[in-house]
C-alpha cells in the first residue's frame, strides 16, 4: 500500500481471463489510515497530597480520535525513568490512574499509550510515553505545643495586671498554607466552640495582652491546612 493521506480506503482485485472472457471481482478490503497520534493532555504535573487522601487522577489525552484503538499501560518509575513496574490499573477508564496515598514518600508514574486493531494487532502507529509525574504522600499535620516566648513553657502564673510572653502554635508534616484560628475559654477543653473564638487572632503567634481579671485562662489554636487532603 503506498503513502496516503489519513481516511478510509478499500481495495479490491478483478481477477480476468483473457482466453475465456471470463473475470471475478473478490471482496472489499478497507484499510484506516490514521494521522500520526500525539499526547494532547500530559498527567497534572507534580502534586502533594497528606496521607490516605484523595490525589488528581493522572489522566491523558489522544488526539486524533483513535479511541477505539487505544491500549494504556500505566508505569511505577524511579526519578530517572530508569527502572519501571507495570501498574495493574483497576479504573474503568484506563486512561486515568488513581495513584494510592497510603504510603509516605515520592511516587513517579507515566503511561504508554499503544494502538492496535481490536484484535491487538499493532497498526503501525508508534507507542507514545507521557511525561513522567511525581506525587508525594505526607505525614498528616500534627499540631506541636503551643510556646510562650523563646521558652518550651506550657504553664505560667502571673499577678492581675500582669502579661504573659506572646503564644506560638506550631505544627509539623501536612501540606498547604496554613490558616489559625486561637481561642481562650476557662474550662480547658479545645473543641473549637464558636464562643471560645478570639476575633481577630487568626496569626501564628498571639499575644494576651494585659491579664485584667483573677482566674484560669486556657488558650489554644486551630490550624487548618489548604493541602489536598490534609
Amino acid at each position: 500500500i503506498p503513502d496516503l493521506l489519513p481516511g478510509i480506503y478499500e481495495y479490491y482485485v478483478i481477477v480476468s481471463q483473457l482466453e475465456s472472457g471470463c473475470s471475478t471481482t473478490s471482496a472489499t478490503a478497507t484499510v484506516n489510515i490514521y494521522t500520526t497520534p500525539t499526547i494532547e493532555e500530559q498527567p497534572k504535573e507534580n502534586q502533594e497530597v497528606c496521607k490516605n487522601g484523595i490525589a488528581v487522577p493522572l489522566t491523558v489525552t489522544i488526539s486524533n480520535s483513535l479511541a477505539s484503538n487505544l491500549f494504556f499501560q500505566w508505569y511505577e518509575t524511579t526519578i530517572d525513568g530508569i527502572t519501571s513496574i507495570k501498574i495493574a490499573n483497576s479504573n474503568v477508564n484506563p486512561e486515568i490512574f488513581n495513584p494510592p496515598t497510603d504510603k509516605l514518600g515520592n511516587k513517579y508514574y507515566f503511561v504508554e499509550i499503544m494502538f492496535a486493531d481490536p484484535s491487538g494487532n499493532d497498526i503501525g502507529c508508534t507507542r507514545r510515553i507521557s511525561d513522567i509525574v511525581e506525587v508525594t504522600t505526607l505525614a498528616l499535620p500534627e499540631a506541636s505545643s503551643i510556646t510562650m516566648g523563646s521558652t518550651d513553657v506550657e504553664e505560667t502564673t502571673i499577678c492581675i495586671g500582669g502579661s504573659v510572653e506572646d503564644l506560638t502554635a506550631s505544627y509539623t508534616g501536612g501540606s498547604g498554607t496554613p490558616a489559625y484560628q486561637w481561642y481562650t475559654n476557662t474550662s480547658g477543653t479545645n473543641v473549637g466552640a464558636d464562643a471560645d473564638v478570639i476575633p481577630g487572632a487568626d496569626q501564628p503567634t498571639y499575644s494576651t495582652g494585659q491579664m485584667i481579671a483573677t482566674g484560669t485562662y486556657f488558650y489554644y489554636a486551630k490550624i487548618i491546612l489548604d493541602g489536598n487532603g490534609c
